[in-house]
């Protein structure tokens, strides 16, 4: 078994039961290499979302058939191992940048729900010279819960927005390379303008001087809030093994509506 992808293979599924299918993300904590976690259920809680995955049991394929000699006789052999499923991915979401365990006061859930088909490569062989891939496709619904300083009315108010769009994933294992992949992610989505408001904090409650303002947290969104902005994101990604180190180097392009937005950088992992 090639050695980077048991690293890729062994290690990221294990990784996946508290982190989740996303393992190298961008600076705004969006997905650009993702892989998927053969286990029937999983947790996974962050500032700003917990949910719970639930997957169909794995199917198992045998890929790419060949005659390999044994020493005394050829076998037809397998030479990569793949799984596929289905997986239902419900989450509760939170709008609000910090929530602290001693004050709740600023927690405002809301709901995601997503459903998908996504296959993985189990293992590899050494006598497999060629390519493979594994990929997956998933859609989703959410809503969120935000308090809002409308600007066009000069008044707070709660205001849930709903969001909907598909999302895609290509992992391509390219032929005799021991140290690297080349990772996709996609997605197309409608919904609101969230990176387009600002955050605001009432006066009443914060430390305000000539020079400075203090306070421990927003209060909510500000601005006018839009429903009805299409977004499409596109990155790719090259994870490396380099020793312990794995670094990820990838490309994000970010279409909001008319705002197209170019992101280069690169996600380091030490093991």
């Amino acid at each position: 078994m090639k050695s980077f992808y048991s690293l890729i293979i062994v290690f990221l599924l294990f990784n996946t039961v508290t982190y989740g299918q996303d393992i190298a993300t961008d600076s705004k904590g969006k997905s650009v290499f993702s892989y998927f976690s053969t286990k029937r259920y999983r947790f996974d809680f962050s500032a700003k979302d917990f949910s719970v995955t639930l997957s169909t049991k794995p199917r198992i394929t045998n890929y790419y058939f060949d005659t390999i000699w044994n020493g005394a006789a050829f076998t037809l052999d397998s030479t990569v191992i793949k799984q596929r499923a289905y997986y239902l991915q419900p989450s509760m979401i939170n709008a609000a940048d910090i929530v602290s365990l001693s004050d709740f006061s600023g927690f405002r859930p809301g709901g995601k729900l997503k459903l998908g088909y996504q296959s993985q490569v189990k293992k590899i062989f050494d006598v497999y010279k060629g390519t493979t891939y594994a990929w997956g496709v998933g859609v989703f619904v959410s809503l969120d819960n935000i308090k809002l300083f409308n600007t066009d009315k000069n008044i707070v108010e709660k205001r849930y927005p709903f969001s909907y769009g598909v999302e895609g994933n290509f992992t391509f294992f390219p032929p005799k390379s021991k140290y690297f992949v080349l990772a996709l992610n996609t997605s197309l989505s409608r919904g609101w303008n969230d990176d387009g408001l600002l955050s605001y904090k009432d006066f009443g409650s914060a430390i305000i001087t000539s020079q400075v303002v203090a306070f421990d947290k927003f209060d909510g969104k500000y601005g006018q809030l839009k429903t009805d902005v299409t977004r499409f994101r596109f990155a790719a990604s090259v994870p490396v093994s380099i020793w312990y180190f794995n670094p990820t180097p990838y490309v994000v392009l970010n279409s909001v509506t008319e705002m197209p937005q170019h992101i280069m950088s690169a996600f380091i992992t030490i093991y």
